[in-house]
């Protein structure tokens, strides 16, 4: 053991007892675990928001190529007699 990794392990460690070590490698671990799922979450929301974003832009360009109006209107102007 390198006399850096022990004086970095005697900094993080130095004045604990065991239990507190273990629970404070049971916190890291919860924490690392907690990080993972919220980078997943993070990843599936930013996938849903582009599937999301192409799927409208994929209906706008089919509505501004189309050859028939999606809606016809028909407006008749009856004049009182």
């Amino acid at each position: 053991m390198s006399s850096a990794s022990f004086y970095k392990w005697r900094a993080k460690f130095g004045g604990m007892d065991t239990s507190t070590i273990k629970r404070m490698k049971e916190l890291e671990d919860e924490n690392r675990r907690l990080k993972k799922m919220y980078a997943e979450e993070r990843l599936k929301a930013a996938l849903r928001k582009e599937a999301l974003k192409r799927k409208w832009y994929s209906h706008l360009s089919a509505m501004r190529w189309r050859k028939k109006p999606l809606l016809r209107l028909a407006v008749v102007f009856i004049r009182p007699v």
